[in-house]
């Protein structure tokens, strides 16, 4: 009988050393990256039982906060979508949280790239306002949410960001002096407390007013533009408001900044801005809001302009002027920078997560 060389032997049994060398030990099962990941496969679970839910990879990383899912497809299956066409995908979600040096702060920061859905996943009246727009799905290049929560006085900044393709940005920021929720009555339906110091909404034009401008009527384009404005968010007041009572003095304020920025805006379709004007800050009611709607332009005394009051502060008009006409291109370095912030997106939203 010949007896294998003990070299040979050895080379035989490397393969299946590798093999053992190669799975997972009880560390790897307790690695925080693994425990952080059953978690969230958990809570995916958890709300597949509202959506149909699929997603191609997920990769955590417990040191930096991050966890992404990518090709993620989803069908929420809306009431109106009687047909049940509605899907919703994006090529990339990524979640990531705060410092784990900073336990006062809650940070959450979320991040969608190249999300897409069919018209049939909107309500019917947005559905008509897309077809406005010669449009009948909505492509987002980027979407990013930016929480950040205050343990010690429970106070929150909330931005959210959305890249419309070829139709607009919209920015959103929220700051709050306190916000949680009260569940001494009804643990079950918490009553939200909110104390608003500031809000804003920016929507920059990318192609939509072109694209519905031309279907609009004449007076709201045309020289007494303001007045028509004044007029139909006039009416809109009226019927918001008690039978028999008239506008107030919140609802007159925003009325007549919508009558000066909009004939501004024809000029220069960029960008329109909707911005709180509260001092300190306020208790949002939302009971009281509900009964009465008209109670949120007390609470917010919001105006339009066409950029934030904090740019407007700090570019000079003739410069905004300048900025936006047939001056543009005689601006100096310095005023040409100034002036781009006019035109903007905010940074935070486009980094990479």
């Amino acid at each position: 009988m010949r007896k294998l060389p003990a070299t040979t032997a050895i080379i035989a049994a490397l393969p299946g050393l590798s093999e053992a060398q190669e799975r997972p030990t009880l560390l790897d099962f307790l690695s925080l990256d693994m425990i952080t990941q059953r978690i969230m496969q958990s809570g995916i679970m958890m709300l597949r039982t509202q959506v149909d839910l699929k997603y191609s990879d997920m990769s955590v990383d417990f040191l930096t906060g991050a966890i992404a899912i990518t090709d993620v497809k989803a069908w929420p299956l809306p009431e109106w979508d009687e047909a049940g066409t509605c899907e919703v995908g994006a090529d990339r979600l990524t979640l990531r949280g705060g410092a784990l040096d900073e336990p006062d702060r809650v940070r959450m920061k979320a991040q969608m790239i190249n999300v897409a859905f069919e018209s049939s996943c909107l309500p019917p009246e947005p559905r008509q306002a897309l077809a406005m727009a010669g449009l009948d799905r909505v492509e987002l290049p980027r979407v990013t949410i930016d929480i950040d929560y205050g343990m010690p006085g429970s106070d929150a900044t909330m931005r959210m960001f959305a890249d419309i393709s070829d139709a607009a940005t919209a920015d959103l920021n929220m700051e709050f002096a306190y916000i949680w929720m009260d569940g001494r009555e009804d643990m079950e339906e918490p009553t939200p407390i909110v104390f608003l110091e500031s809000a804003s909404l920016t929507i920059e034009n990318q192609g939509l007013w072109q694209a519905v401008s031309g279907q609009l009527p004449p007076p709201m384009t045309g020289d007494g533009a303001g007045l028509f404005v004044e007029g139909a968010l006039g009416q809109a007041m009226l019927e918001m408001n008690p039978e028999g009572a008239g506008m107030t003095e919140a609802q007159t304020a925003f009325v007549n900044s919508a009558k000066t920025a909009w004939p501004a805006f024809l000029q220069s379709p960029d960008a329109l801005v909707v911005e709180s004007q509260i001092d300190g800050d306020v208790f949002i009611d939302f009971e009281l809001i509900e009964d009465e709607p008209g109670e949120l332009f007390e609470l917010l005394q919001p105006r339009v302009a066409l950029a934030p009051a904090s740019r407007q502060e700090a570019i000079p008009v003739a410069l905004l002027q300048q900025a936006t006409g047939d001056g543009a291109d005689g601006l100096s370095d310095e005023g040409t920078v100034n002036a781009s912030a006019l035109r903007w997106s905010p940074a935070w939203a486009h980094h990479d997560l």
